[in-house]
Parts: C-alpha cells; structure tokens; sequence
C-alpha cells in the first residue's frame, strides 16, 4: 500500500447559539508525486501532509448570524527520481552522479480564515465578509545532482499574502423584481526569492568553467483588486426567469487594467423536472500576482 497511513478525525457540536465543526487529517504515503518511471515502486517520493478545517458560528438574534471559518493545509514532497541518468555538466572536477540518489524536496503550506455577518430583514439581505489567506512554497535543490543534471541549483521560496473585504446584497424591489449587487476589495503582496548557485556560460549557453557561482534574485510585489457588480432577477412568469447585469472591475499592480462585464442568463422551469439555462457572460481574469515576472 506505498506505506500509505492516513488518520483523520471530525468533531462537532451546539451550545445554546452556537454551532461549531472542526475536522483534520494527516497523510503519508510512498507516492506524493506522479512516478517519473514505469516502476511500480517510485524512487524518493514519500509525502507527509496534513489538512485542517474550523467553522464557529453564533446567533445573535434572529436576523443575524456570525460566522468564521479557518482552515490550513501544510505538505512536505520528496521529489522522485528517475535512475540512469547521465549528467550533463561537469562540477568540480566531478562528472559521475546517480541520479537515483537525488535528494530534491519541496514544502508547500497555504492558510486561510474569514468571518462573515449577515443580517436578514423582510425586503434585504446582506452579508460582510473579512478574508485573509497566506501561502508559501520552498524548494530545497539537490546541491551537486542539480548542478550536474540542470546547472543550476536553486534554493527558492515564494510566498503570498492576500486580505480583502467582500460584499454582497439583496433587495426585493417588487414581486417580480430582486435586486442583488455587491463590491470586492482586496490588497496581495507577492514575495519572491531565489538564492542559487550555477555553472557559468558563454553566450551560446556552453559552461566556461566548473566552478558553480553565487547569485540572488528576488522580487516584492503589491497588487490591489477592486470589483463592484448589480443585476436584476426579472421573473416574467412563474416559469421563466431573466438575470441581467454588469460588473466592473479593476486591477492594480504590475499591471494595471479594467474591465466592463455584462451578463445575463434565462431559466426556464416548464415543469418540476426540467430546469433549462442559456445566458451570455464575460469574465475578467487578471493573471495570478505571484506568477507575474518583473521584467515582463
């Protein structure tokens, strides 16, 4: 079973107004990563992860509710390896490595939490919602197979901080008419370095000398998103319902773009069994802030 060992627990429970769940996991096993060869057995590829969620939630009355949620998930990866591999560099005088003996290892960990209040009356709800998440990823190179295999052995780390505020609502204007709109604020800051030691080469990408060299590269950047959306729920009869709206958006970082979105979507329900949905919507997908280059 590639010592695969996985315990897990959940627990929850209610006292007076309060509701609270909370559950963890942890796992081990043999193949963390994809096999890079047809064995059955990976080589270097043991994995140790564990996963948490936590919820709490209080009434406070009997329109508002008070929820946080947090949660976690922290994993370590042996990179596997792949034998009979011929080096392609030559380090200090030495050529011969067993790439079956590689020892590269990468951590990832990601955490997040939120709370939320919503507050529900006969004609509106809403609901205001505070986020934070934090991420990081090392990678820890093999010193001397890296350099022989690839030329270079980096040791990076990226790490990733974002908190926001989010907003949404609903208003029911007539009958046959709700009114939802909402807004999105968020601030991330993108943290980036790289310390490594590398092989030297021309200008055609041959090494000059097998003497590995020192740098560092990093990088620190800041990025702002900004949304704001409305749309109308128009129910023409019992059975056919039109969604219409725009949303308007906003990024501020490296890159600095907007865009307008419209968008509308018809349900059809002609009986307890069918439901049929056609609709139209444009969609705004800034790139993800810690994969933007500097230089770019």
């Amino acid at each position: 079973s590639y010592d695969w060992l996985q315990p897990a627990f959940s627990y929850g429970g209610r006292s007076g107004k309060i509701d609270y769940f909370a559950m963890g996991q942890f796992l081990h096993n043999a193949v963390g990563i994809e096999n890079p060869t047809s064995s059955s057995w990976p080589i270097h590829d043991a994995t140790d992860q564990w996963h948490g969620l936590a919820k709490v939630t209080g009434i406070i009355d009997e329109q508002t509710r008070v929820s946080f949620i947090a949660g976690g998930a922290n994993t370590r990866f042996q990179i596997p390896n792949n034998p009979n591999q011929t080096p392609g560099f030559t380090v200090a005088g030495a050529s011969n490595f067993d790439s079956a003996l590689l020892d590269q290892r990468q951590w990832e960990s990601t955490y997040f939490g939120m709370v939320s209040l919503q507050k529900h009356t006969d004609t509106l709800d809403f609901q205001l919602s505070g986020f934070s998440r934090y991420a990081n990823l090392t990678y820890q190179p093999d010193p001397y197979g890296d350099l022989m295999f690839n030329g270079i052995a980096p040791w990076a780390r990226r790490e990733n901080l974002a908190v926001g505020m989010q907003g949404d609502g609903s208003w029911k204007l007539a009958p046959s008419h709700t009114l939802r709109g909402g807004f999105l604020v968020q601030r991330e800051h993108a943290l980036q370095s790289t310390q490594a030691q590398a092989l030297p080469v021309d200008a055609a990408g041959n090494p000059t000398s097998d003497q590995p060299v020192g740098f560092i590269q990093g990088g620190d950047n800041i990025g702002w998103l900004y949304g704001i959306y409305l749309q109308d729920e128009w129910k023409l009869t019992e059975s056919l319902t039109v969604n219409y709206g725009l949303r308007f958006d906003v990024t501020d970082g490296i890159t600095q773009e907007n865009q307008l979105s419209p968008r509308i979507n018809v349900v059809w329900q002609p009986d307890d069994m069918w439901t049929l949905h056609a609709g139209y919507a444009r969609y705004f997908t800034p790139p993800p802030l810690g994969q933007v280059n500097n230089g770019a």
